[in-house]
């Protein structure tokens, strides 16, 4: 039986407000008395009708901090009880609120640009207890502390949901990284060819999918960047760098979509690179041909010996090559779970060993064909003991004190990291949009 959202939102005690607010104090009248007050007093009558002034036991302060789904605390201020006697009018003076009007109540969907996300939400906790009322109904008490966290509430432990502990963790490495290195990598760059392409392909999709648009949009690039792609030499894009290669066509390309780039003459001169095309330069190249052609709708001039390659890379240097050329043929292809069984844990900590592979991204690898092929990972065991591949991942290549991955930790290039990312992002739409997420294309 499905649970509708406005009971969930009522289950977990959610930011909507009470439908009554009770006042602190009760005034008596006596006969012909005058109750009002000064700022800061309350006037009582006893029962011998004796009217005594007080003064309110809630003036002074309150604080409220607010932290985001990955940990950071992302506002923290102490506030006036006079000034600002109720919850809702504290926080909407002095934090940056989005919120939900609905009758008057307020639901709050994110404070100083916390993450939206459809499985987490902003939970109140007052002097660390989860409140009782949402924040309309909250009356203010001096030394109060009113602290908003930036929960899962889909969770199988809440009985609300499906997320386990390992997929709550896999959105906030997510989000962790998209706040702090994709941001900054993406802020840094001045040119579409430089290395930032896995990040480029990586919002893309999450802005195609209707992720968090205050995290997820093009603010951050340059007019370096975008500069670089109006001004490429479109009829010799494998040289636009000193190191002549293919895949220049494909960071141009994944550059100029996202910022709506006319393709008119790019499909020209890609045409005509695909009608020469019998076999690639890279084995690395071969995913990008195939997805630009689809999108370009250039199918006709791939060659059969192109879809369908008789080389194959191996696990030799790591996951990368091999896993890019399945989920390149993904696209034109139905392919048999058999495709996937070379992936082992026992070849992948061979090639480790022996060649310097990196473990967390020839891992992460791994769910680029999966999800291309709309296979969940989840079913997909790397060793006899039946871990699943995100568990595996992330019980042995994560430090969840630091939220970074082996490779970012040991400073092994953040090339690898981005591989990383990309490849948990195409995981998370599959997961949440239960479909076949081509990252390539």
């Amino acid at each position: 039986m499905k649970i509708k959202r406005a009971k969930l939102r009522k289950m977990k005690k959610r930011l909507f407000a009470s439908t009554m607010i009770f006042g602190l104090a009760i005034v008596l009248s006596s006969c012909g008395g005058d109750n009002k007050t000064t700022s800061g007093e309350v006037k009582t009558t006893t029962d011998l009708g004796k009217t005594t002034t007080e003064t309110k036991t809630n003036l002074g302060s309150y604080t409220i901090e607010v932290y985001d789904l990955d940990g950071e605390l992302v506002g923290n201020e102490t506030l006036s009880t006079q000034e600002y006697p109720s919850l809702w009018e504290g926080l909407n003076a002095k934090f940056d609120v989005k919120a939900k009007d609905s009758d008057g109540s307020h639901y709050i969907t994110s404070i100083n640009q916390t993450v939206q996300d459809k499985s987490f939400s902003l939970m109140i906790y007052e002097n660390d207890v989860l409140a009782s009322s949402g924040v309309d109904g909250i009356v203010v008490d001096n030394g109060d502390k009113f602290t908003f966290k930036n929960e899962c509430w889909n969770t199988v432990e809440s009985g609300l949901g499906t997320m386990d502990s390992y997929e709550v963790l896999l959105d906030q490495a997510i989000y962790h990284y998209a706040k702090t290195k994709m941001k900054a990598s993406i802020f840094q760059s001045t040119s579409c060819f430089d290395g930032i392409y896995w990040q480029s392909i990586s919002l893309y999709y999450m802005m195609k999918n209707n992720y968090d648009s205050n995290l997820f949009n093009l603010n951050s690039y340059s007019d370096a960047y975008k500069e670089s792609i109006t001004n490429a030499n479109l009829d010799d894009l494998p040289n636009a760098t000193p190191w002549a290669s293919e895949a220049n066509y494909a960071k141009w390309y994944y550059a100029a979509r996202l910022f709506d780039t006319d393709l008119t003459k790019f499909k020209e001169v890609y045409g005509t690179y695909l009608d020469n095309l019998t076999t690639y330069g890279s084995e690395y190249v071969m995913p990008f041909s195939l997805s630009i052609a689809k999108e370009l709708g250039l199918d006709n001039k791939i060659k059969d010996e192109v879809k369908n390659p008789t080389f194959r890379a191996s696990l030799q240097y790591g996951t990368d090559a091999l896993a890019w050329q399945i989920t390149g043929m993904a696209l034109y292809n139905t392919l048999e779970d058999s495709e996937m069984n070379v992936f082992t844990s026992d070849a992948i900590h061979q090639a480790v060993n022996d060649f310097g592979a990196d473990l967390s991204t020839s891992i992460a690898n791994i769910l680029f064909p999966l999800v291309a092929m709309n296979k969940n990972p989840r079913d997909f065991a790397l060793d006899e003991s039946n871990t699943d591949l995100i568990k595996y991942l992330f019980d042995n290549c994560y430090d969840k004190e630091e939220m970074v991955f082996e490779t970012e930790k040991l400073g092994t290039g953040d090339y690898s990291s981005n591989q990383i990312y990309a490849s948990l992002m195409a995981y998370k739409i599959q997961r949440d949009q239960k479909k076949a997420v081509n990252i390539f294309a």
